[in-house]
Protein backbone atom coordinates (compact mmCIF):
# COMPACT_ATOMS: atom_id res chain seq x y z
CA UNK A 1 0.00 0.00 0.00
CA UNK A 2 1.16 3.46 -0.96
CA UNK A 3 -0.92 6.00 0.79
CA UNK A 4 -3.40 6.24 3.63
CA UNK A 5 -6.72 6.27 1.51
CA UNK A 6 -5.83 3.44 0.33
CA UNK A 7 -4.73 1.29 3.19
CA UNK A 8 -8.33 2.07 4.99
CA UNK A 9 -9.98 1.46 1.39
CA UNK A 10 -8.69 -2.33 2.15
CA UNK A 11 -9.66 -2.52 5.04
CA UNK A 12 -12.53 -0.90 5.52
CA UNK A 13 -14.08 -1.89 1.95
CA UNK A 14 -15.35 -5.38 2.52
CA UNK A 15 -17.76 -7.86 0.87
CA UNK A 16 -20.74 -7.78 2.20
CA UNK A 17 -20.95 -11.93 2.46
CA UNK A 18 -23.25 -14.75 1.73
CA UNK A 19 -27.35 -13.98 2.17
CA UNK A 20 -27.42 -16.76 4.68
CA UNK A 21 -25.70 -14.84 6.82
CA UNK A 22 -27.53 -11.64 6.18
CA UNK A 23 -30.73 -13.83 6.85
CA UNK A 24 -29.99 -15.62 9.91
CA UNK A 25 -30.20 -14.68 13.52
CA UNK A 26 -28.78 -18.26 14.36
CA UNK A 27 -28.94 -21.49 12.60
CA UNK A 28 -32.54 -21.51 13.00
CA UNK A 29 -33.78 -18.09 12.86
CA UNK A 30 -34.53 -15.99 10.12
CA UNK A 31 -33.89 -11.90 10.54
CA UNK A 32 -36.41 -9.97 8.16
CA UNK A 33 -35.37 -7.54 6.59
CA UNK A 34 -31.84 -8.96 5.80
CA UNK A 35 -28.90 -7.26 8.72
CA UNK A 36 -24.84 -6.69 8.33
CA UNK A 37 -23.20 -8.95 10.42
CA UNK A 38 -21.22 -6.12 11.10
CA UNK A 39 -21.99 -2.55 10.53
CA UNK A 40 -20.00 -0.16 9.11
CA UNK A 41 -19.37 1.80 12.17
CA UNK A 42 -18.11 -1.49 14.10
CA UNK A 43 -15.78 -2.01 11.31
CA UNK A 44 -14.16 1.25 12.06
CA UNK A 45 -14.25 0.94 15.69
CA UNK A 46 -11.84 -2.75 14.59
CA UNK A 47 -9.64 -0.83 12.50
CA UNK A 48 -9.21 1.79 14.78
CA UNK A 49 -8.49 -0.20 18.23
CA UNK A 50 -7.53 -3.36 16.61
CA UNK A 51 -6.09 -3.65 13.16
CA UNK A 52 -4.35 -0.48 12.51
CA UNK A 53 -2.36 -1.03 15.97
CA UNK A 54 -1.45 -4.53 15.39
CA UNK A 55 -0.29 -3.81 11.36
CA UNK A 56 2.42 -0.80 13.00
CA UNK A 57 3.44 -3.14 15.74
CA UNK A 58 4.05 -5.89 13.24
CA UNK A 59 5.76 -3.67 10.99
CA UNK A 60 8.25 -2.09 13.66
CA UNK A 61 8.42 -5.42 15.24
CA UNK A 62 10.03 -6.70 11.60
CA UNK A 63 11.59 -3.48 10.64
CA UNK A 64 12.01 -0.90 13.51
CA UNK A 65 10.36 2.33 14.44
CA UNK A 66 10.48 3.96 11.64
CA UNK A 67 9.20 1.66 9.32
CA UNK A 68 6.97 2.96 6.28
CA UNK A 69 4.16 0.42 7.20
CA UNK A 70 3.95 1.44 10.57
CA UNK A 71 4.00 5.08 9.65
CA UNK A 72 1.63 4.24 6.99
CA UNK A 73 -0.31 2.58 9.40
CA UNK A 74 -0.31 5.37 11.85
CA UNK A 75 -0.87 7.94 9.34
CA UNK A 76 -4.30 6.06 8.54
CA UNK A 77 -5.13 6.10 12.13
CA UNK A 78 -4.78 9.32 12.44
CA UNK A 79 -7.03 10.07 9.73
CA UNK A 80 -10.30 8.19 10.92
CA UNK A 81 -13.14 9.81 11.93
CA UNK A 82 -14.43 9.40 15.95
CA UNK A 83 -15.33 5.94 16.64
CA UNK A 84 -18.68 4.78 17.81
CA UNK A 85 -20.21 6.81 20.75
CA UNK A 86 -20.23 4.59 24.41
CA UNK A 87 -21.24 5.14 28.12
CA UNK A 88 -17.08 5.66 28.90
CA UNK A 89 -16.94 8.13 26.17
CA UNK A 90 -19.93 10.24 27.04
CA UNK A 91 -19.19 10.29 30.76
CA UNK A 92 -15.55 11.72 29.80
CA UNK A 93 -17.33 14.14 27.84
CA UNK A 94 -19.65 15.48 31.01
CA UNK A 95 -16.44 15.57 33.07
CA UNK A 96 -14.47 17.51 30.65
CA UNK A 97 -16.89 19.41 28.29
CA UNK A 98 -19.44 21.95 29.30
CA UNK A 99 -21.24 21.37 27.57
CA UNK A 100 -20.80 18.15 26.64
CA UNK A 101 -22.33 18.80 23.25
CA UNK A 102 -19.22 20.74 22.24
CA UNK A 103 -17.67 16.93 21.80
CA UNK A 104 -18.94 17.02 18.19
CA UNK A 105 -16.71 20.25 17.45
CA UNK A 106 -14.15 19.50 19.36
CA UNK A 107 -13.00 15.93 18.59
CA UNK A 108 -13.29 15.91 15.08
CA UNK A 109 -10.70 12.47 14.80
CA UNK A 110 -10.79 9.47 16.45
CA UNK A 111 -7.24 10.18 17.79
CA UNK A 112 -8.82 13.13 20.10
CA UNK A 113 -11.91 10.57 20.97
CA UNK A 114 -8.88 8.16 21.89
CA UNK A 115 -7.29 11.07 23.69
CA UNK A 116 -9.75 11.77 26.04
CA UNK A 117 -10.82 8.16 26.42
CA UNK A 118 -7.26 7.58 27.50
CA UNK A 119 -7.32 10.49 30.12
CA UNK A 120 -10.30 9.67 31.59
CA UNK A 121 -9.64 5.96 32.18
CA UNK A 122 -6.17 6.59 33.34
CA UNK A 123 -6.37 9.41 35.66
CA UNK A 124 -10.60 9.38 36.55
CA UNK A 125 -11.39 5.92 36.83
CA UNK A 126 -7.55 5.19 38.43
CA UNK A 127 -7.81 7.52 40.54
CA UNK A 128 -11.68 6.29 41.65
CA UNK A 129 -12.86 9.97 40.23
CA UNK A 130 -10.51 11.80 43.03
CA UNK A 131 -9.97 15.03 41.57
CA UNK A 132 -7.75 16.19 44.35
CA UNK A 133 -4.89 13.85 43.75
CA UNK A 134 -5.15 14.26 39.78
CA UNK A 135 -1.75 14.99 38.46
CA UNK A 136 -3.18 17.68 35.90
CA UNK A 137 -4.74 20.18 39.07
CA UNK A 138 -1.79 22.43 39.45
CA UNK A 139 -3.33 23.52 42.61
CA UNK A 140 -5.56 21.98 44.76
CA UNK A 141 -6.97 25.10 45.59
CA UNK A 142 -8.74 25.48 42.42
CA UNK A 143 -11.07 22.76 43.50
CA UNK A 144 -12.28 24.43 46.44
CA UNK A 145 -13.87 27.66 44.52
Amino acid sequence: MSTTKQLLNCLLEFPEGDSLWRNSKDFSSRLHPESALLGKSRARDLVLNVLLPAIAARAEQEDGENSPTALLALQAWMELPPGQDNHLFREACHRFLVPPSRAKEILKKAYHQQGLLDIYQNFCLALSHDCFSCPFISAPDVMHQ
